[in-house]
């Protein structure tokens, strides 16, 4: 189906103004992500001054600013990756404010009953029973 909508005839005045906020948008595009890669100076831990405190490079503090660089030279002062730094300090926790009273002594269940094997079954005795004894003599010669 043809439109019946013709395409705007080209204007160099309005091509100019768009591209000039083309750019703009651009520009600031480039700024804000520049700003957000950068150091942020909401910490105190900035590369070079923290926010509102001025001076305070590589050497302030005598040197030992954390970075594992001390003031003198060597591969401390600017690479501070080089420099041996012992593993911080491990902090107990506090004890407790209170002292609770002991547990509850703990409920043993009674050990499962034993089972012995059954006793062997009684002996069968043979009595004798009445009957009628019947005697053959037999003679041997």
């Amino acid at each position: 189906m043809k439109t019946l909508t013709q395409a705007p005839a080209p204007n160099g005045w309005a091509d100019r103004r768009t591209a000039f906020w083309r750019l703009a948008l651009a520009l600031a595009t480039v700024l804000a992500v520049l700003a957000m890669a950068g150091p942020s100076r909401a910490d105190n831990d900035d590369w070079n001054n923290g926010w509102k405190h001025h001076n305070q490079g590589w050497d302030h503090n005598g040197g030992n600013n954390g970075w594992g660089n001390k003031g003198w030279g060597g591969y401390g002062k600017h690479y501070p990756g080089y420099v041996y730094a012992p593993p911080p300090r491990y902090y107990y926790p506090p004890p407790p404010r209170y002292v609770y009273a002991p547990p509850p002594p703990r409920y043993y269940y009674p050990p499962p009953p034993v089972i012995y094997a059954p006793p062997p079954p009684p002996p069968v005795y043979y009595y004798p029973q009445p009957s009628f004894n019947v005697v053959i003599p037999l003679r041997i010669d």
